[in-house]
């Protein structure tokens, strides 16, 4: 076992411990004051750029609010379109039962008429027959 300054004697864990945080410093390398400059301006670049990212963010809710709305008027409006198509589609199928009958009563009234031409006709031929 390892021994501490002080000559106790160190537990597994203290050892681990130790072993790590001499391996943490091997991974953070000593900064010069220059690249401690360097990257502080390189930090607040993407700082920078992260803020602009964030303001960006934050207006999502409100698009989607507006979104949310227009989608509800739409969806309002095609609902009133439906009602409105299938009042249309009534109308048309009532016109096309009622559209037989009108031909029938077409053809009926053609028929009268021919009739009272032919009968006005006669009495036109009776009336000079008359005269004579």
């Amino acid at each position: 076992m390892a021994t501490r300054s002080n000559n106790k004697k160190c537990n597994k864990e203290e050892i681990q411990a130790t072993k790590d945080f001499v391996n943490c410093e091997k991974k953070w390398p000593t900064l010069s004051p220059q690249t401690s400059v360097d990257k502080s301006e390189e930090l607040l670049e993407k700082l920078s750029q992260l803020n602009s990212k964030m303001s960006r963010l934050e207006s999502i809710p409100n698009h989607i609010s507006n979104m949310a709305s227009t989608l509800k008027t739409v969806s309002m409006e095609v609902e009133q379109l439906h009602k409105e198509m299938k009042g249309l589609r009534e109308e048309n199928n009532s016109l096309r039962e009622k559209n037989p009958l009108l031909e029938n009563k077409i053809y009926s009234l053609e028929f009268d008429i021919n009739d009272l031409e032919q009968y006005g006709r006669r009495q036109k031929g009776n009336a000079r027959n008359t005269h004579e």
